[in-house]
């Protein structure tokens, strides 16, 4: 799941597997339980208001790196700065389009964005593509 990023992709590949034979159905089993308990921890991981905390996690976790004479805690300590920078990005993305809420003109934009033929479709992903180019 953390390398495709969807559990019903993993899932689906599994099943695949074990239709030819590759894998055993016990092993699958606990690969597709281990996905979807993968994805729901690391979505309530993401849910949780860790933002404000992510940089003091790095310099706990750059500290850690700089000190540690194994490479595997160095490798650890690698992996939970780039998960406390992810969420420190994520608050500051959050911050930042946190006053466009308020404005009317948004709020009328967003209102007037249905998908119901293909040029409102089309207008729909260029507009997204527009608003994720800003961010």
């Amino acid at each position: 799941t953390g390398v495709i990023q969807s559990s019903t992709a993993m899932s689906v590949m599994v099943v695949g597997l074990v239709n030819a034979g590759v894998i055993a159905l016990r092993p699958a089993i606990s690969v597709i339980m281990g996905a979807n308990i993968g994805t729901t921890l690391g979505n309530g991981l993401i849910a949780l208001p860790l933002g404000p905390l992510g940089l003091i996690l790095a310099g706990v976790f750059s500290l850690i790196y700089c000190f540690a004479k194994s490479e595997k805690v160095k490798n650890i300590a690698l992996a939970g700065m780039g998960f406390a920078l992810i969420f420190y990005g994520l608050n500051l993305m959050t911050g930042g389009l946190r006053p466009l809420r308020n404005l009317p003109e948004v709020m009328a934009l967003l209102q007037t964005l249905t998908a119901d033929s293909y040029l409102n479709l089309l207008k729909c992903v260029f507009i997204a593509a527009g608003v994720t180019a800003m961010i």
